[in-house]
């Protein structure tokens, strides 16, 4: 057997390597190929071996293909446009080969250099702004003085005016380790004077990393690890990480004992290295590196910046020692620069100064680059400019040696002529014609880093000294990781007399030298204790180290004291899963902070701990925290169980309200209250949101009255919440957005208060609290909230004793002001018993405390959410504008509340992300069993962390993704109710929390119609108090949306002003007088004005559509008038065109018809959702297509927009329900039927060649026209002028829109094209006419009732039935030209799209005769024992693998390729760029079908794809042959059904055979093939015979 398996697989390596040999065939060889070496000679790391390749560059220009031994092709690429597929390719398609980088995996990790896929976006996006200007600006003084301590040695070698000879490679790497140690640590390890240990180790890295290349036998780890190489690179790598590491966890622990912003005030006027903007970067969900990502990047950094650096720099010595004219000529243009400085120093700004040096670095890095090539391993095929495919799997050396030394790019490639790059006379050259640090995707993220040292080294060696070059060593350069030289490269250095100036720098540099070393020895002597410094920070120990801790602490409590209670307890709640403490005393009190990285500790425990886990307080103090649904159940549905003694002390001031209270008096205050959170008493309080919302909008509006401004979240909601609280609670308005408010006052005191003191635990016990300051202000405050809730209650209580409750109630309904305290005052019991004036105290108090904060908080962290989420933001914006459409007040009523779907979304997502309270207490009054047979010990506190349920990522995949759609009414997940708890749950959940959501729901929806909300430019941390803050405040930027609309418009009026200076040089020299004596001359001029004043108008908004466009991609244009015109051609090399450029632009990209028209085109599902799902009025069809069919089609569905078009809509959804398209399936099987008996006779003798598209539009208009208007024409057999007319229409449509000079009404008309399209129209016309006057008469005569009697005896209600009795909702029904509309829109978009469908479908089965087969088996089962064969209803849903075919189909023949949009407002795309107002949108069916992102292997016909059984995570938009959102098409069900029925019968009488001709698709209007889709129908039963 595995013989057997073996000779398959050694078969299928032959075959692969075969296949890929003549694949590979195409590409030219390099001559002198050796049987078993292959090119190896030809291509040696040595002088000799760049030599033999620059001959094989002056006859193979572009591409060669070279062999490693007998069996590795390798493709050698070294021109700009053949390196081009491979470097702008993604990062997933041409990886780098790990085959050569692996040797660096123990020593740099998942650096930027190493690291793939997401992991390298993500850390290439973090890394970014490491090297942005700001940051390197400073590492400028650390070039100097490096440079200073390199020429200081330089010179101590040297005597007076003496010459002596350096290798520059030894003096200059160690400069830039010296550098590059400072920048990335901020450490001096002085290693220009004397060796340091993790210098030495850097640099025997790389020494054994390059030995260990040219051993084959050290490939193998094992092997290599044994060898002693092996054993020094462990010790060198374990050296270099211990140090990366000490620094590191020295910074993170001075960062989070300073906190963020402390530490960056420490660090101002000090130099911002590359460890601090590691530890400060966060992705965009909040994440930070982890230490062992910053030690890759930092190790990574000092890997690739000091070698890469120092050779390029040790080259540009050499060419600047060989050429001295070229360095004579620098060194002028340093002098100029220098020039009046008392300091030899360069600064940022000088580096600009320096354009010949720039010049001559640019032309060293040509000639000769550090990196002569990069690997890339192809995933994919990649196609080439010629033509030509790279296979995938095939390894590609992009030579950057070759492209620099290609003649044909550049000429006289050998000679040094810095020239070449001169600024004023630029070159046509490609911009990958240089590529010294790579390009693309991963290209060198630290140029500007290396160039800004280049130049900073190269500088001021050239002031100080001259170069030339040492002639007694021969210089052979040697290609390693960087080209270096076999023996050094020896320069001779002769220093330049100083100047005086120069000399007393010189001096203070020495002095500066001698201080730098005493600092390192301290510096030393720090590292040293280092560890002992950080000895108990736990939070860095790994789960096991906190394991053994705590059981260790455990048997010592166990041990140490008596058998109590506590520690019976202790040892029942011993479960496996323990977190971390501190030390005894202190336990895990101090383990999870009030901060972000509290937050973040929290999270990463809920991912270990993912049910239930024990914390302590104190040694004795157990608290079980829940974060798991089934956990938390049996705790929240238990009987309403007490809030822990010991937190419900700090909230006395609330007294027994819901809040605090317990047992019978906490029940029997629930039923009591349960009322006034009614749906009809929440009512009127939207009012009361609305005017509160509209006062703080004020507020914002005066404070944004000069553009966009930074508020504090929290504070502006807090005081809108406690307004409309007081307003809803008391029916008192006391102004306190706007005036301070004793009371409201009293109410934040106290929360601050309560906060306060819970953070001190000595102040826990009341009689020590209330002798402190806060204490007696804690009282104060209590007593002054008491008295205002007292006093409104007693004048209540007057007033209802006065008038009694009837007249109470009489008087509230006219004012319509009921409100809480009202209703308290009327409530009772079951035994008549009212609230006491104490108990609704309490209750009033507990509402205006639980409701402000938690209110305020979900608020401000739904606000912030959707400003880092502008697509969703722009969404919901676009819900309230189209709920809100021609109102005219901004006000959300009661209704509109149920209307905001997606708004809804949003705010759920965000309290699922950053719930107002983190979590609630329990305290257990009797064991409670777990669902694992665990038991809570009765007595025991529970903490439900809501937080943790939230973040769970067992209950919510990427917990930390805010993902609106997790709430997606219409695609509900299977999840525990108890999944989404911001509101808790079971007996003692929010009673408020219906009045919380409306509350929300209406300011967030203001605000946005309002305000664009951005984010702050400082992330927020966030600070888990009594409710979820953010440290410092919750900042974001609000701008009013009139404000942006003002700027437009205030832009436009200056070019309409503009317009009488424009013209008055023209008529300046005219009697002006005279000019406006001629009314006609006013005339002429008012009409010129006119023109000129709509053309310049034109051409600012063309302008600002262009600067909005620049970031959208763009193929080359054919020239700069006709643009893309032409570049996709109606036919299949204009289809195979389409799916190139999807591959190449796979989301959005922009082309031009003529030089004035911008089109975009999207092919991803994530980019038309926003286009798609927008409303109709935002993205509607574009009618500069469109149009042409409006004189037959009218204003039905397909043209139709506005009002109009969703008052059609929703009458003629009816008409697709299943009971009105149940009896249609008799007619498709009429029709079909009629078809086949067509076919039987023209195949009488065998198989017949057939045109698909002929046959089966003439059935899809024969079931059409039967169940339109009920009409047998029998268009199948004999001719029909209605159906000709339909016909006729569909080609004149086609052909007009392929003349540009027909695209003018009235030109048209006057053709004969023009004329034969009138004459249809009205036979169509008055066919359909004749129906519907015909039809309504019948109607009028026989009145509704009795026409549906009769259409149910009949089972024949048509669509014109259906349509002539639709009525809206104020009665009133389809006009006659409207029914006509939307007839003869059904005809047309019914037929040919069907039609299209089932041809290219019979198409694809007959290619796939498999398929066929199976289709048909399946037919066959369901019909078996069948007399007649006809299709039912309710076999459509039986018939899974014929649907799977269908689909598949569908997707990769779509009959409508394209979708035409045309965007009435800015639509926000998820990358954030925006599409402008006006633009045309195409959106691609063909190429979102063919996106191989989305669809591997798109042009393969797989209809397991849509197996329901295996479902793919896709998005709903992969797969729209029918369009999606509100304009999709609404008659998909009809179709569908007919397609399958249609398919199933002709599956189950005739087989189908390909033709012999390969169809070539032709897309018009429809989806067609070049002269007709011909194939072969063979019946059944001739086979049989």
């Amino acid at each position: 057997m595995w013989k057997g398996k073996i000779q398959v697989k050694a078969f299928k390596l032959c075959w692969d390597f075969r296949t890929m040999c003549r694949r590979l065939s195409c590409f030219p060889e390099p001559p002198g190929r050796h049987w078993l070496l292959g090119h190896v000679s030809m291509y040696l790391p040595t002088e000799k071996g760049l030599q033999k390749e620059k001959k094989v560059l002056d006859t193979m220009h572009h591409i060669v293909l070279a062999w490693v031994g007998p069996f590795l092709p390798l493709l050698v690429l070294v021109h700009p446009d053949y390196i081009k597929p491979v470097l702008g390719a993604s990062a997933a398609i041409a990886p780098k080969d790990e085959f050569f980088y692996s040797f660096l995996k123990p020593w740099l990790g998942d650096g930027l250099l190493l690291s793939k896929g997401n992991k390298w976006s993500r850390h290439r996006r973090l890394l970014t702004p490491a090297f942005h200007f700001d940051i390197l600006k400073p590492y400028m003084k650390i070039f100097n003085q490096c440079t200073d301590i390199m020429h200081a040695k330089w010179r101590r070698h040297l005597g007076e005016g003496s010459v002596a000879s350096f290798d520059m490679f030894e003096h200059v790497s160690l400069l830039t380790l010296d550098s590059l140690q400072k920048c990335v640590f901020s450490y001096n390890s002085d290693c220009q004077e004397r060796m340091s240990d993790y210098i030495s180790s850097i640099i025997e890295l790389s020494s054994l990393v390059v030995r260990r290349q040219y051993r084959l036998h050290h490939y193998l780890d094992f092997i290599y690890y044994l060898s002693a190489d092996g054993r020094r690179f462990r010790q060198a790598c374990d050296t270099v990480h211990k140090f990366t590491t000490e620094v590191i966890q020295e910074r993170r622990q001075a960062l989070r004992q300073q906190g963020a912003e402390a530490w960056l005030k420490a660090k101002q006027g000090k130099t911002l290295d590359f460890i601090d903007v590691l530890l400060l970067a966060k992705d965009e969900e909040g994440k930070e590196l982890s230490d062992e990502d910053i030690r890759a990047e930092a190790d990574t950094f000092m890997f690739e910046g000091h070698d890469t650096t120092s050779s390029g720099l040790s080259w540009a010595l050499f060419n600047l020692a060989k050429y001295p004219e070229y360095q004579e000529k620098c060194r002028e243009e340093i002098q100029e620069v220098m020039k009046g400085r008392t300091l030899e120093e360069l600064d940022w700004d000088d580096l600009t100064q320096l354009p010949f040096t720039t010049m001559c670095l640019k032309e060293s890095l040509r000639q000769f680059p550090p990196v002569t090539l990069i690997s890339r391993r192809c995933t994919e095929d990649i196609k080439l400019p010629d033509g030509r495919i790279i296979p995938k799997g095939i390894i590609c050396l992009l030579s950057i040696y070759g492209t620099h030394h290609n003649p044909i790019v550049w000429p006289d490639s050998k000679v040094f002529n810095p020239y070449r790059f001169d600024p004023d006379t630029p070159q046509q050259r490609s911009p990958l014609a240089y590529v010294p640090f790579s390009a693309g995707p991963r290209n060198c993220i630290g140029q500007s880093f290396a160039m800004a040292e280049m130049r900073v080294v190269v500088a001021l060696t050239l002031l100080r000294f001259r170069l030339s070059v040492d002639r007694t060593r021969k210089v052979r350069r040697k290609p390693e990781l960087i080209l270096r030289t076999e023996n050094g490269l020896w320069l001779n250095v002769e220093p330049l007399p100083p100047s005086g100036a120069q000399v007393n720098a010189w001096q203070s540099l020495l002095r500066l030298h001698k201080g730098d070393i005493q600092s390192i020895a301290g510096n030393k002597m720090n590292l040293q204790v280092f560890p002992q410094m950080i000895q108990f920070p736990e939070r860095t120990h790994t789960i096991d180290q906190w394991k053994q801790r705590l059981e260790g602490e455990i048997s010592l409590v166990v041990s140490s004291w008596p058998a109590t209670s506590v520690c019976c307890r202790c040892v029942e709640l011993t479960p496996d899963a323990l977190t971390p403490c501190h030390l005894l005393t202190w336990t895990r009190t101090q383990i999870i902070d009030n901060n972000e990285e509290g937050m973040q500790l929290l999270t990463k425990m809920g991912h270990y701990f993912c049910d239930v886990h024990l914390c302590w307080l104190g040694a004795f103090y157990p608290i079980l925290r829940l974060s798991h649904p089934k956990f938390i159940a049996p705790v929240l549905q238990a009987s309403a169980l007490p809030i822990p003694a010991q937190i419900l002390r700090f909230v006395r001031f609330l007294w027994d309200g819901l809040l605090v209270s317990a047992g019978e008096k906490w029940s029997q205050h629930r039923r009591l209250l349960t009322p006034a959170f009614h749906f009809d008493t929440l009512k009127p309080y939207v009012k009361v949101f609305n005017k509160s919302v509209n006062i703080m909008h004020a507020k914002w509006r005066h404070l944004t009255a000069k553009g966009s401004v930074r508020l504090d979240m929290f504070e502006h909601i807090s005081l809108m919440t406690l307004d409309s609280l007081q307003k809803c609670v008391f029916s008192f308005d006391s102004n306190c957005q706007e005036s301070p408010s004793k009371y409201i006052a009293a109410i934040l005191e106290l929360s601050s208060l309560i906060l306060k003191r819970h953070q001190h635990v000595i102040l826990y016990a009341d009689f020590l609290y209330y002798l402190t300051a806060d204490g007696r202000r804690f009282r104060k405050a209590c007593d002054l909230v008491h008295d205002f809730t007292d006093a409104v209650i007693r004048e209540r209580r007057r007033t209802l004793s006065s008038q009694g409750a009837d007249e109470f109630l009489k008087a509230k309904a006219k004012s319509k002001t009921l409100d809480f305290i009202d209703l308290l005052l009327m409530a009772k019991d079951g035994d008549g018993k009212e609230l006491s004036d104490e108990d609704i105290r309490a209750e009033a108090n507990t509402i205006m405390f639980g409701g402000h904060d938690t209110t305020a908080s979900g608020l401000s962290w739904i606000l912030y959410n959707l400003a880092r989420h502008l697509e969703y933001q722009e969404r919901c914006r676009q819900e309230v504008q189209e709920l809100l459409k021609d109102r005219d007040s901004e006000e959300i009523e009661w209704e509109d509340l149920v209307q905001l779907p997606f708004l809804t979304m949003c705010i759920k997502e965000s309290l699922r992300l950053h719930p107002p309270v983190i979590s609630i207490c329990r305290s257990c009054t009797q064991d409670i069993v777990l669902p694992d047979g665990r038991v809570i010990p009765k007595g025991n506190n529970c903490i439900i962390s809501i937080f943790g349920v939230h973040h769970n990522p067992s209950v919510w995949p990427d917990p930390e993704v805010y993902d609106p759609f997790r709430f997606d009414p219409e695609n509900p997940q299977k999840r525990s109710p108890l999944a989404f708890i911001p509101f808790s749950a079971g007996p003692r959940n929010c009673i408020g929390q219906t009045f919380a959501m409306n509350e929300m729901k209406v300011a967030l929806a203001l605000t946005l119609l309002r305000f664009r909300v951005l984010p702050d430019d400082k992330e927020p941390r966030r600070k888990p108090e009594l409710i979820l803050r953010a440290e410092g405040g919750l900042w974001l930027r609000v701008e009013p949306l009139s404000t942006v609309l003002e700027k437009v418009l205030k832009r436009k009026r200056r070019l309409v002003l503009a317009w009488p200076w424009i013209l008055q040089p023209s008529v300046s020299g005219m009697d002006l007088a005279s000019v406006l004596a001629s009314p006609w001359h006013l005339l002429l001029f008012a009409v010129a004005s006119w023109f000129l004043a709509r053309i310049l108008a034109w051409t600012y908004s063309f302008c600002e559509t262009c600067s909005h466009l620049r970031c959208f991609p763009q193929a080359p244009k054919r020239n700069w008038f006709i643009g893309h015109l032409g570049t996709i051609q109606s036919n299949e090399e204009g289809m195979r065109l389409v799916t190139e450029m999807g591959q190449t632009f796979r989301d959005v990209h922009l082309f031009w018809l003529g030089p004035v028209i911008p089109v975009l085109r999207l092919v991803d599902p994530a980019f038309v959702a926003p286009l798609l799902q927008a409303p109709a009025l935002v993205a509607p069809k574009d009618m500069t297509f469109l149009g042409f069919l409006k004189p037959w089609l009218g204003d039905g569905l397909f043209l139709s927009s506005g009002d109009k078009w969703s008052r059609h809509r929703r009458l003629l959804t009816p008409a697709f329900h299943f009971d009105i398209l149940k009896p249609y399936v008799k007619i498709f099987n009429k029709s079909v039927n009629i078809m086949h008996d067509k076919w039987k006779r023209l195949s009488l003798e065998g198989s017949a060649r057939l045109e698909m598209f002929e046959h089966i539009s003439l059935m899809t208009l024969d079931s059409l026209q039967k169940c339109l208007f009920g009409f047998d024409s029998n268009c199948q057999e004999s001719p029909s002028e209605y159906i000709a007319a339909i016909l006729e229409l569909s080609s004149l449509v086609i052909k007009r829109s392929q003349k540009l000079f027909l695209y003018v009404d009235f030109l048209y008309y006057l053709t004969a094209d023009g004329r034969r399209f009138r004459k249809a129209c009205d036979l169509v016309h008055d066919f359909t006419d004749a129906v519907i006057r015909e039809r309504r008469r019948t109607l009028n005569s026989q009145g509704g009732d009795e026409l549906e009697k009769s259409k149910a005896k009949s089972k024949t209600l048509d669509f014109i039935d259906v349509l002539l009795m639709a009525k809206d909702e104020h009665g009133k029904e389809l006009s006659d030209e409207d029914i006509r509309a939307e007839a003869d829109t059904f005809m047309f978009g019914g037929h040919d799209t069907t039609a299209s469908g089932l041809s290219w479908i019979l198409y694809n089965l007959a290619r796939h005769p498999e398929y066929q087969e199976r289709c048909r088996q399946e037919v066959r089962e369901l019909l078996r024992d069948r007399e007649p064969e006809e299709i039912e209803w309710d076999d459509l849903s039986q018939l899974p693998f014929l649907t799977m075919c269908i689909k598949e189909s569908l997707r990769l023949h779509p009959p409508v390729v394209d979708l035409l949009r045309r965007c009435t407002q800015d639509i926000v795309l998820p990358d954030g760029r925006v599409i402008p107002k006006g633009s045309i949108c195409v959106i691609s069916v063909f190429g979102i079908h063919h996106n191989p992102s989305i669809w591997p292997d798109p042009e393969v016909y797989d209809p397991f794809r849509f197996d329901p059984e295996n479902p793919q995570k896709r998005s709903p938009l992969a797969f729209i042959p029918f369009s999606a959102g509100p304009r999709n098409c609404i008659g998909q069900t009809f179709a569908m059904s007919e397609i399958k029925v249609a398919l199933a019968l002709t599956l189950l009488r005739f087989r189908v055979l390909p033709d012999d001709k390969e169809p070539r698709r032709h897309p018009e209007l429809i989806l067609r093939a070049e002269g007709g889709l011909w194939l072969r129908v063979e019946p059944l039963s001739t086979g049989a015979q």
